[in-house]
């Protein structure tokens, strides 16, 4: 049951939606960013394009400066007509926020940017649009992102897949995790979220599931080009909250139990690459028992994971080499190496290039704020004319 909630917007906002149909919605959820919550929506608002877009804000009931830095900027921006912004009287939680607000989007397409994430290019939108209606039959895209630590820069670069622009397979997309298409890099159709919207009711992330289901008819289009930067480090974001053990066993039960629904409700022609992500989680669980010392854990995970689900090579192998070793740094090694997706050389390859791209970065060594400005005349505010 979603709460009772408020909603705000301007003037200009109401008219707009009443003379304009946004070709893409845009798709903000926000708890406790009052650090990044700026950043955010200008990565928004500075967006070149020849189309209509709206930006639908969420505000979980931040108990911080969130409200009030959204409110001003809806208050002052020129381009603040396109806003949309709803605040819950009570925290909801992260997924039922999300989908309530996925409900509220009108446009064809829908673009994805959480609160303490940011777009860094400012025809990031004109370019994915484009090539997606080059390729009708493309339902999601997605590109490349930088990686920052909270409010710092790393110079180092996700998803870096390929050279060129590709469409990746459904199989490629499953098998690449929930980190193969970057949250804040995403477009996807609309269609494709209205019609998983009921299983994603059931699911403890959504993220990874509209990417499997965007991929099934024409692939996942990919860009070969940093368009956004992914946030970690930051209180309340997923990096952090994962760092405790009780919440990573707890995500481990739930996520299990929603791929397999998930594998059922694709008919199980997935079977065999879903059961690689299932692994995968389990691999990222048992290593953080290992890596904890807490050896009798690692043992006994292991155990009610083989009495529960047909325990692979990959799984004992890797096991056993944790017994012997104690390392977490040899296990994933072996794991990269042996059963890593995709294979040991194109993973190296990856590596070079986006090392490659890593050191472009540095040598332009500018500050995230400046990659975000808005272009002089396009993104002013009204401030400095009150």
């Amino acid at each position: 049951m979603i709460s009772a909630l408020l909603q705000f917007a301007s003037v200009h906002h109401t008219k707009f939606i009443m003379n304009h149909k946004p070709l893409v919605s845009v798709s903000m959820i926000t708890y406790n960013h009052e650090e990044y919550i700026e950043e955010a929506i200008l990565g928004v608002l500075m967006q070149e394009t020849n189309f209509d877009i709206e930006l639908i804000i969420s505000n979980d009931n931040s108990p911080d400066g969130t409200d009030a830095i959204i409110r001003r900027i809806i208050k002052e921006h020129s381009k603040a007509f396109c806003i949309r912004y709803i605040k819950h009287n009570e925290n909801i939680g992260a997924m039922p926020n999300s989908l309530h607000n996925l409900q509220l989007c009108s446009g064809k397409y829908v673009a994805l940017c959480e609160g303490d994430d940011c777009w860094t290019d400012p025809e990031k939108l004109q370019i994915q649009i484009d090539e997606m209606q080059r390729r009708p039959n493309c339902d999601i895209s997605f590109h490349a992102a930088e990686i920052l630590s909270g409010s710092n820069r790393t110079n180092r670069v996700t998803a870096f897949h390929h050279l060129t622009t590709k469409i990746f397979s459904s199989r490629d997309v499953i098998m690449g995790g929930g980190d193969f298409c970057p949250t804040a890099s995403i477009v996807i159709k609309r269609s494709i979220i209205e019609g998983v919207h009921d299983f994603l009711r059931q699911a403890p992330v959504g993220d990874y599931f509209l990417q499997v289901m965007g991929s099934l008819k024409g692939g996942a289009l990919y860009l070969n080009r940093v368009m956004s930067a992914y946030r970690r480090d930051t209180p309340f974001s997923w990096t952090t909250e994962m760092q405790c053990l009780q919440k990573k066993r707890t995500f481990f039960n739930s996520i299990l139990s929603t791929i397999q629904k998930f594998d059922r409700y694709l008919k199980r022609d997935y079977t065999s690459e879903l059961n690689f992500e299932i692994e995968r989680h389990y691999l990222h669980l048992s290593l953080t028992y290992l890596g904890r010392g807490r050896i009798s854990d690692y043992r006994s995970f292991f155990e009610e994971y083989a009495r529960k689900h047909y325990s692979t090579l990959r799984v004992r192998a890797l096991f056993h080499a944790g017994i012997l070793t104690k390392s977490v740094g040899f296990v994933v090694f072996l794991d990269r190496l042996f059963f890593g997706y995709p294979g040991a050389w194109t993973r190296v390859f990856r590596k070079l290039f986006s090392y490659l791209c890593q050191s472009r970065m540095r040598q332009r060594n500018q500050p995230l704020k400046a990659t975000i400005a808005p272009p002089r005349g396009v993104l002013q505010t009204q401030s400095s004319s009150r």
